[in-house]
């Protein structure tokens, strides 16, 4: 005991009553891991799990960095402070919890400053529910009586732990799996990511008739005078108003299957479309841009990011991809290519932004097949393809990549690496 805390060692409890004896702790790590402050904190709630994993370890700062914060191979955690930042932010959040969540309890889990393991303690409190024993000075005839009595009183404790372990293992929710490289970075800062997907922009005409025309050569409602085709229209049945009511039906269940890994690994999601996202969403969340560049209206947020990658957009009909900057052995366009109607060719672009300045990060998974972009981001061949290309490029935090995929409806037959490109931090300026 120091200044009134007393430090559990759990395997000096693991040595007196079997290996089980941490039941107990399981189940107030199961309350802690599972409280409101946890869940509305993801990140942190990663970090802890993975502190809690690997107890016993002698874990440092740049396995913690890498494996658990999503930080790139090259991280130098005595030039990045993340680690110690998110370790700080832990003891915040564990300090919350018993504040809020739970009543009084002698038996509390702690980091202590200056390290990153944690720790049981037990904190004495006359107020508590569990009150401390201490016996009072006996006559030396009495002693061995007490012991005995402690004794009996211990051996029937430890049986009732070991008892009671069955049960409380049984019903400990199985921890969220490891996210990959790529969603650990993606979701570093901790904020709920948001997926977007497209709606096309449409012109309607419902005063004389019920009609709805979309001309994808057009990005902007206001110039809806430059096609021809609309003008026409126009000319029997007056002006068009704007209609955007429509949800591409691939990028729909691609967002879908987004939305259902992140919340296995226990993020909190949502799922929105391009009219209705917040003009400043894009800078101040983790979001997700799915889908194709043509049903993105002009000016959008992602079209003018793509002003300033390497890979752009450059056609639609059969689609185009440019490049740039070609490095040795690249093309300064890429196409589309059918081989029937179903079976084809086709090409990809998904870019990982720098953070934004509240640490908020934007992953653009954009091209004419949803699906390829859901299967490299989702599948464990399309993330080991991934992380290998990352990797090649020497594992910058940020970055742009271009892939090509055989397909034959929405299945994805072959993936293809094509270049990728390093994002500079300065992206922003």
């Amino acid at each position: 005991m120091h200044n009134g805390v007393v430090a559990l060692d759990k395997s000096a409890g693991r040595k007196a009553c079997d290996s089980r004896f941490d039941a107990p702790l399981d189940h107030l790590f199961k309350l802690m891991i599972e409280s409101e402050t946890f869940r509305a904190a993801p990140v942190m709630r990663a970090l802890l799990l993975y502190l809690w994993q690997h107890q016993g370890e002698s874990l440092s700062e740049y396995a913690i960095g890498v494996e658990a914060l999503g930080r790139p191979p090259d991280f130098d955690p005595k030039e990045d402070a993340t680690v110690r930042v998110g370790i700080s932010r832990l003891r915040a959040k564990i300090r919350t919890f018993y504040e809020g969540e739970i009543e009084p309890s002698p038996l509390q889990l702690t980091i202590p400053l200056g390290g990153h393991e944690i720790r049981w303690i037990q904190i004495p409190d006359a107020t508590s529910r569990v009150s401390i024993f201490r016996a009072p000075p006996q006559p030396y005839r009495n002693m061995l009586l007490g012991s005995i009595i402690v004794g009996a009183v211990l051996a029937a404790l430890c049986m009732i732990l070991v008892l009671e372990n069955r049960t409380l293992r049984a019903s400990l929710p199985a921890p969220p799996p490891e996210l990959p490289r790529l969603w650990r970075s993606f979701l570093a800062s901790g904020k709920d990511p948001i997926v977007v997907v497209p709606s096309p922009l449409f012109f309607r005409w419902s005063a004389n008739a019920d009609i709805l025309i979309r001309d994808a050569t057009v990005g902007q409602f206001q110039d809806w005078a430059s096609s021809s085709y609309i003008r026409r229209v126009a000319e029997k049945w007056g002006p068009p108003s704007l209609a955007q009511i429509y949800l591409p039906v691939p990028a729909v269940k691609s967002a879908t299957r987004i939305l259902r890994y992140l919340e296995s690994h226990g993020q909190r999601p949502e799922l929105t479309d391009s009219p209705n996202l917040a003009s400043d969403s894009a800078r101040t969340r983790n979001t997700i841009f799915l889908g194709s560049l043509r049903q993105y209206a002009a000016g959008d947020w992602v079209t003018q990011i793509l002003g300033k990658t390497n890979f752009y957009i450059r056609g639609f009909n059969p689609s185009a991809m440019g490049n740039r900057n070609p490095g040795p052995g690249e093309a300064s366009e890429y196409r589309e290519v059918d081989f029937s109607a179903e079976h084809k060719l086709v090409l990809e672009m998904v870019t990982l932004l720098p953070p934004a300045p509240n640490g908020a990060r934007s992953l653009l998974l954009l091209g004419p097949s949803p699906s390829v972009s859901s299967f490299l981001v989702l599948s464990p061949d399309g993330l080991k393809l991934l992380d290998a290309q990352w990797m090649k490029a020497g594992s910058p935090d940020s970055w742009e990549m271009l892939v090509q995929a055989e397909t034959n409806g929405e299945t994805v037959l072959r993936l293809q690496p094509i270049a990728i490109r390093r994002i500079p931090a300065t992206f922003w300026e």
